[in-house]
């Protein structure tokens, strides 16, 4: 148990090393992107982009299913088991791929053209986007097998640098730009495309040098464990994909109901809640794999101490960078974006508050995935999303604000945490009452206390205080302080402040 807690330790700070280089850079470059292509390009961009990655909803189950598979295999250490789940996942994801685009060429081109708010004269720019995106998602659905090998060996070193590689090439793009005098989104469009299938070739080069189960790789299926695989998929494909049919359903509605300018808001919103959540991603992606190989060496009590543990601490970490932020949400886009679209201030906030609900019960994902039988759990939970969408669509038709359609997306977050729980009482014997107790009740109480302060702080610190810069700096010091008081002093048991002790008095003797 030792060594597989330093191991997520070091992972964690690995991929953390990767976030904060990758965050950097993509501030950066989505504030010159939204500078160069305009608010109604970026928002283009944005809603025919998310247009595509609805068509996901169809590979999202076999993401978690080869993932889940792969770690499962090597928890069992059973190599040509192993061998034959990879080989099978590429030729299913390949196949998958080239129906998706099938299906999204029918269908959503006509959308696009005939459907769509978006002016006449940036009609074929908005179909280049919609080519280049849906060839971009075709690339990631291919590479997902490798993706996971990476993750399931738990190589986050690997991960790491790929991901600081594919921001740097990001970052290329933007500047990029400034040298075409062409139609921008549309080169925009095709040098993210370019950018996508490098990536994707780097991941498998690295896989099939490092990983045996990666070489040789044969269009080949199993029929047995395809079975097995597409059983396990199919209902997390209605679960997991009902997200995506949530959120950019919700974006659709926006724009058939208030134009463009409001999907660069919910944009710029979602660049916020990948920035952010991203942090929170590295620490779930150390702890999944092992989660899934315990359960495949029935070692249920490891598994409930990391459901709890990891729901803690990914709570705490997302409140860490979310505190500041939506303290100062608008003075941050300010200084991020220079000229903000309206609702956006009000969308950061609202998906900040929404991820820290869910991100309490992500472990419970994890875990009841593992077990394979996720179809009632998927079920409940993707009617539960997918409801918010008619809902938002009468509240708008009526006239309500898009504020009450985010706002939608808060109110089903804490609906799945309740349906999650019953489920990980229902199929791994979890104690529901001490999660609720030690779990959400602590963080909750964390949350409460550490917000106090920063809440009055800001209030006499802006009195004297002109510059933004130094504001900001003085008031994100005094969140992360108050935060990381309260997290240590109220929300750790005793044996991880004796942990953190230790860890500071070597620090500092070195």
């Amino acid at each position: 148990m030792i060594s597989e807690n330093r191991r997520i330790a070091k992972n964690t700070i690995l991929l953390y090393f990767r976030t904060i280089i990758v965050m950097f850079i993509s501030l950066y470059t989505s504030r010159v992107v939204l500078q160069t292509l305009g608010i109604d390009n970026f928002g283009i961009y944005n809603v025919v982009g998310g247009m595509v990655s609805m068509f996901s909803i169809f590979s999202v189950g076999i993401v978690t299913a080869t993932t889940r598979f792969i770690s499962f295999e090597l928890g069992r250490n059973d190599f040509n088991q192993l061998k034959k789940t990879v080989n099978s996942c590429i030729t299913v994801l390949f196949i998958i791929g080239i129906i998706i685009i099938i299906a999204a060429e029918l269908a959503g081109v006509w959308f696009l053209n005939y459907k769509m708010n978006i002016a006449h004269e940036r009609m074929i720019a908005a179909n280049w986007v919609f080519q280049c995106s849906l060839l971009t998602f075709f690339f990631n659905v291919i590479n997902i097998p490798y993706n996971a090998i990476i993750v399931s060996h738990e190589r986050m070193s690997a991960f790491a640098f790929i991901g600081i590689l594919e921001a740097s090439l990001k970052l290329i793009i933007v500047f990029l730009l400034h040298c075409f005098v062409l139609d921008r989104l549309v080169v925009y469009a095709i040098l993210m495309l370019v950018c996508s299938l490098i990536i994707r070739l780097v991941y498998i080069i690295y896989c099939k040098k490092h990983f045996p189960e990666a070489r040789q790789i044969r269009f080949s299926m199993d029929r047995e464990l395809i079975k097995k695989i597409f059983a396990f998929a199919g209902w997390n494909i209605f679960g997991s994909g009902a997200i995506i049919i949530r959120n950019q359903g919700i974006n659709i509605l926006f724009n058939l109901f208030f134009g463009v300018a409001i999907n660069a808001a919910k944009g710029i919103a979602q660049q916020v809640n990948s920035a952010v959540y991203a942090f929170v991603t590295n620490f779930q992606m150390a702890v999944k794999p092992q989660i899934i190989k315990n359960y495949a060496a029935n070692n249920l009590y490891r598994v409930h101490f990391l459901i709890k543990q990891g729901g803690r601490f990914s709570f705490y970490l997302l409140l860490l960078l979310s505190m500041p932020l939506f303290l100062e949400t608008d003075l941050v886009l300010k200084i991020w974006l220079g000229n903000i679209p309206h609702y956006s201030t009000i969308f950061v906030r609202i998906t900040l508050i929404s991820l820290l609900i869910e991100s309490m019960t992500r472990f419970i994902i994890v875990a009841v995935q593992a077990t394979g039988e996720i179809k009632k759990m998927q079920m409940f939970v993707g009617f539960t999303k997918i409801l918010a969408l008619p809902i938002a669509y009468i509240m708008l038709k009526f006239g309500a604000t898009p504020v009450v359609g985010m706002s939608i997306i808060i109110i089903t977050e804490i609906i799945t945490y309740f349906i999650r729980l019953y489920f990980a009482k229902l199929q791994l014997n979890f104690d529901t009452t001490d999660f609720m107790k030690n779990v959400t009740a602590k963080v909750l109480f964390v949350s409460i206390i550490a917000f106090i302060f920063p809440f009055f702080a800001k209030f006499y610190v802006s009195t004297f205080l002109i510059n933004k810069y130094l504001y900001l700096s003085i008031i994100t010091i005094i969140c992360l302080f108050s935060t990381s008081a309260c997290i240590y002093i109220l929300g750790m048991l005793r044996t991880e402040r004796e942990f953190v002790v230790n860890k500071v008095t070597k620090l500092f003797r070195k």
